[in-house]
């Protein structure tokens, strides 16, 4: 009796693993094969918009649907910053993005460090429209894990594993954000368990401290890792010990497409490449349904680029020709909105992140578009009075020519003698109206891309004139918040803000 009993015991715990979605590493072992593993990473709503150079989300799934229809097993995976990071995903928050994405059918999506752009509440919004896995282990919100860590994939009768991990650094000051290795870690045995092959979604890159060559050189046990973050595409990938590491780029100007050789429920052997707009099976691929979404969510986003959020009582003035080397009332505009939405004591904006200006009358969420078209999100980051006032001199360093890391400011004025030599130039700096005091730290607002190439930097040891290259170094612990994207931040103060306008007449820069 006891036998049969330990053997119902056997099939009772069987059952409630594979209830769960995984099953272990003992079962499923079926004839050799080939899984083919399509990847995206840090596509950032331009599959939103296919074009000649855009890879476009329909025809990842006609990619994806040709390779299938050809009797091969076929996962599709994501490693994050695919809600958030374009004019066409700021318009509704994510919802288009979540909609078309849900249509393209991901087995998996990793959570990227852009993915809370919308704030952590609105993400959870988002993660309940999501018909697919949605992936990050190493994240904990108000002390629980928001998100799920991992899912389990049966193909061919392999158990495939699939987990995900998102960068600590940048990460928004609710969330608490684990060193990926110390979670890994403490997985790897639970996954091994359950599967005969494991892939990472790693939101990561290799610029920084937390990079897909340290997980793969600390942990042991992984098959393959789709990075992204760095934007930086690994054609054939890169093998770090027994794991393969893909980054498909950024954009959909590529997708990643890993081959794994599964024999005896085991990777044996692997493969990578990048495919683009070149491959005559892409080019010729496409996905009627993801095409009709896409369609779908570009009829929505008429009428929210027809809303009017402020009226200007002049031209805003963003010509480049005039926006890259002198203090304009639309660099004051922009970064007045900026330092309201962080609540810092400054604001700084490299004037080459503005791309038009705006007639006098009407402003639309159009021309919010048109002015920030390169997105981004509002950061606070914490920098002493030396060190704004290098970035000041920096700005000024190829004065007169035009120059897009020409600064425009907020709640900083300053005098520039431009006669006397680099280095030199800029003085009487004031901050809030009283004088800057060399080291004293301010809440300076800034994009989260002059934060991160503050690091890069800083960390590469580029100097120009004994000044560093990148003036937005990180000190103090790091970003201190990230706030809202920054077409968000300008029309939410423009439309609240009735004194908006009126605050944008006085210059900042008294340049001689």
């Amino acid at each position: 009796m006891r036998h049969v009993a330990k053997r119902i015991m056997a099939m009772a715990i069987a059952f409630a693993v594979a209830a769960a979605g995984g099953v272990s590493a003992a079962e499923g072992r079926a004839g050799d094969f080939t899984l083919a593993v399509v990847c995206t990473n840090d596509t950032h709503g331009y599959g939103l918009t296919p074009n000649a150079k855009n890879i476009g989300f329909n025809r990842v799934r006609g990619y994806v649907d040709s390779l299938r229809s050809e009797g091969n097993a076929v996962l599709l995976l994501d490693s994050g910053d695919a809600i958030a990071g374009n004019a066409m995903t700021n318009l509704d928050r994510g919802d288009g993005s979540v909609a078309v994405l849900n249509a393209v059918q991901y087995d998996a999506m990793a959570m990227g460090n852009h993915e809370s752009d919308f704030g952590v509440e609105r993400l959870l919004e988002l993660k309940a429209k999501m018909g697919y896995p949605f992936l990050a282990a190493n994240v904990k919100y108000q002390g629980k894990a928001p998100f799920q860590a991992y899912v389990v994939k049966t193909v061919n009768g392999v158990n495939v594993a699939v987990v995900g991990v998102v960068t600590p650094e940048y990460a928004r000051q609710e969330l608490a954000v684990e060193d990926p290795v110390d979670t890994l870690a403490r997985l790897m045995p639970e996954l091994r368990l359950k599967a005969g092959v494991v892939i990472v979604l790693a939101h990561l890159g290799e610029e920084r401290r937390f990079t897909a060559k340290r997980l793969a050189e600390k942990v042991q046990g992984i098959d393959l890792i789709l990075d992204g973050h760095d934007h930086l595409a690994t054609p054939g990938g890169i093998t770090v010990g027994d794991t393969l590491i893909l980054n498909s780029g950024a954009e959909l100007n590529n997708i990643g497409h890993a081959t794994l050789s599964v024999s005896g429920g085991k990777v044996v052997a692997k493969t990578a490449r990048l495919v683009n707009m070149t491959d005559e099976r892409l080019k010729a691929a496409d996905s009627q349904p993801v095409s009709a979404a896409i369609a779908g969510v570009a009829r929505q986003g008429d009428a929210i680029l027809k809303k009017v959020v402020a009226t200007s009582p002049v031209d805003l003035v963003g010509e480049r020709t005039i926006i890259r080397k002198d203090d304009t009332n639309l660099g004051r505009l922009v970064t007045d909105a900026f330092r309201a939405d962080a609540g810092a004591d400054a604001a700084i904006m490299n004037a080459g992140w503005i791309r038009a200006g705006a007639k006098a009358g009407p402003v639309t969420m159009q021309d919010v578009l048109n002015i920030l078209a390169m997105g981004g999100s509002v950061v606070t980051i914490p920098m002493n009075g030396g060190e704004i006032a290098k970035a000041m001199e920096l700005g000024f360093s190829l004065y007169p020519e035009i120059n897009g890391a020409f600064f425009q400011v907020s709640g900083i004025t300053f005098d520039v003698d431009t006669l006397k030599p680099f280095g030199q130039r800029v003085g009487n700096i004031m901050v809030g109206g009283k004088a800057i005091e060399a080291d004293r730290f301010y809440k300076v607002a800034v994009l989260d891309i002059l934060a991160n190439l503050g690091i890069q930097g800083r960390t590469t040891g580029a100097v120009v004139s004994g000044m560093d290259t990148k003036p937005f170094g990180i000190f103090g612990g790091g970003i201190l918040r990230t706030n809202s994207v920054s077409t968000e931040a300008l029309a939410n103060y423009l439309s609240t803000n009735a004194n908006a306008f009126k605050a944008i007449e006085a210059r900042r820069m008294n340049i001689k």
